[in-house]
């Protein structure tokens, strides 16, 4: 059987998280991750991929995706994705 908290008790807990700073500080450590390894492959492969800037999904992941002409041509992109669970 699963228990699920009221969304009255989901909110206090929430609240707390965010008055805490510590959900705040740690997603932005992750997405900075995600920002460097997002810049290390547009210097890295400059003029063979054109690589999208970081963006945001909900709270639980972060991705850019990276194209080259032959995907393109497919009509595909190729994301990297940090899931952040």
């Amino acid at each position: 059987m699963v228990v699920t908290k009221s969304l009255n008790t989901q909110i206090s807990f929430y609240k707390q998280a965010l008055e805490s700073g510590e959900l705040q500080e740690t997603y932005q450590s992750l997405v900075s991750i995600v920002q460097n390894l997002r810049t290390e492959f547009s210097k890295r492969y400059d003029g063979e991929y054109a690589v999208a800037g970081v963006l945001h999904g909900y709270l639980d992941f972060t991705y850019f995706y990276i194209q080259n002409s032959y995907l393109k041509s497919h009509k595909l992109k190729l994301a990297i994705v940090l899931n952040h669970q």
